[in-house]
């Protein structure tokens, strides 16, 4: 995962070990009250939110999606790697 993704400002985020400890306490409430945890990744493309700090929105092509008001950076080679 990587933080450029995130589709809005206040969403969890997976994209770096600092994280970890945030998302198991979150766990260990859930589990505590007899639910399961799960996490779907999820990367927002041309939906993420350019209010993030250091956030470049990236997509397959400059291509504005027909909601957004800003170009996304097109993905790279290795962007994907």
């Amino acid at each position: 995962m990587d933080e450029s993704g995130l589709p809005w400002s206040q969403g969890l985020g997976a994209w770096h070990d600092d994280r970890l400890e945030g998302m198991t306490a979150l766990a260990r409430t859930i589990h505590k009250a007899g639910a399961t945890a799960s996490i779907q990744f999820v990367h927002g493309g041309l939906q993420a939110s350019p209010s993030v700090p250091s956030v470049c929105v990236v997509g397959s092509s400059t291509v504005l999606d027909s909601a957004e008001l800003h170009a996304p950076r097109p993905l790279t080679i290795s962007d994907s790697e």
